[in-house]
């Protein structure tokens, strides 16, 4: 689904956009990697921009270093992009990957979490056993990461949200 928002294509609705063209609301976005990834799609729509002025791809990594600092982008990846831009891409935003599916869902995160409550001196292989679809690797995964488990002594309890790992 395409957007036209002031002569700049957008396939989904970023904070970027609607703060940049003035665009109230635009239904039926429903790519949240985009919604939080701003910063570079405001990155690629001042690229193309200064690049539709005819502006030398040093020249835009330059002003790009100067107003966002030295680490905003490579002179490399800056070329790259106003090629793109020259060969007739419009959309400022990345384009969906296909990769690995997750295997963690809802619905896994739940049953771990039923069993942790059940016994709270269990053991991820104690876990793994009732839950044999998944692996180990992403039993700890879940417990750890998603649940937020974390070991005191002998006993797996939630982690402050406050508290960081070191």
């Amino acid at each position: 689904m395409l957007y036209q928002i002031n002569h700049v294509v957008c396939s989904v609705e970023c904070s970027w956009c609607i703060e940049r063209f003035h665009v109230v609301s635009v239904t039926g976005c429903d790519n949240e990697g985009a919604k939080s990834n701003s910063a570079h799609c405001e990155l690629r729509g001042v690229i193309r921009f200064l690049q539709a002025e005819n502006v030398r791809p040093s020249e835009i990594h330059r002003r790009l270093v100067a107003v966002y600092g030295e680490h905003v982008m490579n002179a490399a990846s800056v070329r790259k992009l106003c090629t793109m831009f020259r060969n007739g891409r419009k959309d400022v935003h990345d384009a969906e990957r296909s990769g690995r599916p997750s295997v963690i869902t809802d619905t896994l995160k739940q049953k771990v979490n039923r069993i942790i409550r059940k016994n709270r001196d269990f053991t991820i292989s104690e876990v793994y056993e009732q839950c044999p679809e998944v692996s180990r690797t992403v039993v700890y995964e879940i417990v750890t990461e998603h649940l937020q488990y974390r070991k005191i002594c002998a006993r797996w309890a939630r982690r402050p949200s406050g508290t960081r790992r070191k």
